[in-house]
């Protein structure tokens, strides 16, 4: 995949994320995990319009970029992936999926540490109630039909998810 961890690419993300403020009912998918780069352990987070399911393999496969160029991580760890929305006070509110080995307080540390590490302002976060099967399977068919109400966050759509590819 061609898409790497840089200041364009977190912008993108915050983009998507504040665009879900505009019309109840928008929401985006995100993954938050750890890598190693150049011996030093790093938060890494994906945000997407849809494709929840995929996200792991996603960002697990994705490279970093640094100083020195773009750079392959060692030492993947995945910590939680769920669902969000910027509420009207631009709070970003998040339902976390099952599965993964981390709680909301991580998820939210790593996310800062993530867009600052990167230079990208983040509103605050809270946590809303977790995700259950049906809510996943619910925000996958609103996502299909919603994401064309959201700036486009990568220039590949993720494969293997829930709605069946791409429309």
């Amino acid at each position: 995949m061609n898409q790497v961890h840089s200041s364009q690419i977190a912008q993108k993300y915050m983009s998507v994320i504040r665009s879900t403020q505009s019309k109840e009912g928008l929401e985006f998918c995100f993954a938050v995990g750890t890598i190693v780069i150049a011996d030093k352990r790093k938060p890494v987070v994906l945000v997407r319009k849809k494709g929840l399911t995929s996200l792991r393999r996603v960002l697990e496969n994705m490279n970093y970029k640094t100083t020195n160029g773009i750079q392959e991580p060692s030492d993947f760890k995945f910590l939680r992936s769920g669902t969000g929305r910027m509420n009207k006070e631009g709070v970003i509110v998040v339902r976390l999926a099952k599965g993964g080995m981390a709680k909301f307080m991580a998820i939210r540390t790593q996310m800062r540490l993530y867009f600052k590490d990167l230079r990208v302002s983040m509103p605050a976060i809270q946590e809303a109630e977790p995700l259950t099967e049906e809510d996943l399977n619910l925000f996958e068919i609103a996502a299909q039909a919603t994401s064309d109400e959201l700036p486009s966050n990568d220039d590949q759509e993720p494969v293997g998810t829930l709605e069946g590819g791409r429309r």
